[in-house]
């Protein structure tokens, strides 16, 4: 369930993204990651909380569905993208 939270004269809703907080060996532990936003694009915020709790809804059906884009922690060059591919 998406958290809508009041911030002033703006509304940010936040969503678990399906990830966890990996641990110093690279191992998931229990700990959620949540992504948030204030609008539906970027500089246009939210016209009231339901279409934020709508927003959050949607974010957390494309994780279920598998059609969320993760970004990377770090960008891929080329030659790495190759070799992940080959192996």
């Amino acid at each position: 369930m998406p958290y809508k939270e009041v911030r002033g004269n703006s509304i940010r809703v936040k969503w678990w993204t399906g990830d966890y907080h990996l641990d110093a060996d690279g191992r998931p532990t229990k700990r959620k990651k949540y992504a948030s936003a204030s609008g539906p694009e970027d500089g246009v915020p939210f016209q009231d909380e339901d279409e934020a709790y709508t927003y959050g809804l949607d974010r957390e059906s494309d994780v279920r569905n598998r059609r969320n884009r993760r970004r990377p922690n770090a960008p891929l060059g080329v030659i790495d993208y190759i070799e992940q591919v080959v192996r």
